[in-house]
């Protein structure tokens, strides 16, 4: 066993030497796929958004390997994926990402990033923010926000490192709030209202309750 993963480290160790020398001609062992960011900022993680046809999947935590390159083991079908990356200081990008079939290295880079959707609007948007706290473990680093009207619309939102989250509500209104998040060990819950969304509301402090049995 300590042979094979000396063999694993040594394994890639010279794939990235050879990434690097060889300007990323070659591919990433069999059965991992690397995406490497093309900028001057250095990203502190990053995860990959499935296709919106398969919107209700949670994004997929990417492994970080070296600088702005990060890796996964999982199987991926060809579609638009959404590669979300994040600094140090809490600030995200979103970039489209084409997967295709056999291809396992990918180069990116944030000249094409998604503007945010919320913030594509003829109007000013009224917003619902606030700072979620968990009382142990591994703070989220998204949340499901579900809107519940007389439909319910479910909307991924990034947490930033210090907890902070906002959301454009689908149009004014008053929704009855629902939130979720989940971590590698943990499952949380939160839900309120209601709350009127013809104006921005800040909840404050949102306390998420443990939904693990």
């Amino acid at each position: 066993m300590k042979n094979m993963l000396q063999g694993k480290t040594a394994w890639s160790f010279l794939f990235f030497l050879a990434v690097s020398l060889l300007g990323c001609q070659v591919g990433p062992p069999k059965g991992v796929t690397a995406f490497i960011v093309d900028e001057p900022t250095e990203f502190a993680s990053a995860m990959l958004m499935f296709p919106k046809s398969e919107e209700y999947r949670l994004p997929l935590k990417l492994k970080y390997v070296d600088t702005n390159t990060f890796q996964t083991t999982a199987t991926l079908p060809p579609g638009r994926y959404t590669l979300v990356v994040r600094t140090e200081m809490g600030r995200y990008m979103k970039i489209p990402v084409d997967i295709e079939a056999g291809k396992r290295l990918y180069h990116v880079n944030t000249g094409p990033t998604i503007a945010d959707e919320d913030l594509i609007v003829q109007k000013p948007t009224n917003l619902l923010r606030g700072k979620v706290q968990v009382p142990s473990g591994e703070q989220p680093r998204e949340v499901l926000v579900l809107f519940v009207e007389h439909d319910a619309i479910l909307k991924r939102v990034a947490v930033s490192s210090d907890g902070r989250f906002e959301v454009a509500a689908p149009h004014e209104g008053t929704f009855w709030i629902e939130m979720f998040a989940f971590t590698d060990k943990k499952r949380w819950k939160w839900e309120g209202g209601p709350y009127d969304l013809r104006k921005s509301v800040d909840l404050d402090l949102v306390y998420l309750r443990s939904l693990n049995q």
